[in-house]
């Protein structure tokens, strides 16, 4: 595929190609504006690549409607953003078929359940704005919460752990693995971290 942004002549993506594998962990790694981020907002078709084409399964991407694909997807990103409201408001956000017992079944797999239940009020615990009060580590599993309640089977994850030390960067990755091996989801995951390499099945520099 091919790609540069409207107004500049520079190539972010020039005749680059690669195979992201099917329930797998897939890591996205290279130095910073390499496409790393472009890459994945065009599978999400948040932007078209200017030239080649972007499959899933042999299908091209321009032939799958926009909503469908995005409804097969959940993103995380690097800082996310979160609702004023309780936990359970957050993880069901968009998803009115989540309630208390699977959002509690999705917290456990991204370990989170244990901080969320000591809380004063667990799951009713008011968010501040920006998810003040709980840390980044926190904040991260609360956002993986969500996507594993959304029960999509492909999940994004852009600088995951850009914001944490390696200890909660290392949780964070043993939690995918975690995820990818009940749930077989796929995982794309743009990282700079060579030391979390170790937990993706399929490497590709960008």
């Amino acid at each position: 595929i091919y790609f540069n942004y409207e107004g500049s002549n520079k190539s972010i993506l020039e005749n680059f190609s690669c195979k992201l594998e099917g329930r797998k962990i897939n890591a996205l790694v290279g130095p910073s504006g390499k496409g790393k981020t472009t890459l994945v907002n065009m599978i999400t078709r948040l932007i078209e690549p200017k030239g080649g084409t972007i499959k899933i399964n042999n299908l091209s991407l321009k032939r799958i409607n926009i909503i469908q694909i995005r409804s097969i997807c959940s993103f995380i990103e690097q800082k996310p953003s979160f609702i004023r409201g309780t936990i359970i408001e957050h993880i069901a956000y968009g998803n009115p078929k989540v309630n208390i017992q699977v959002a509690r079944e999705a917290a456990k797999l991204a370990n989170a359940d244990n901080f969320i239940m000591k809380l004063k009020d667990n799951y009713y615990h008011k968010l501040g704005e920006s998810g003040i009060g709980l840390s980044g580590g926190q904040l991260q599993r609360l956002e993986i919460t969500r996507a594993i309640a959304s029960e999509k089977p492909i999940m994004i994850l852009d600088e995951p752990t850009s914001a944490l030390d390696q200890k909660n960067t290392n949780e964070i990755f043993i939690t995918l693995k975690n995820i990818n091996k009940k749930n077989n989801t796929t995982i794309i995951v743009v990282t700079h971290n060579s030391d979390a390499l170790k937990y993706c099945d399929n490497i590709i520099t960008v």
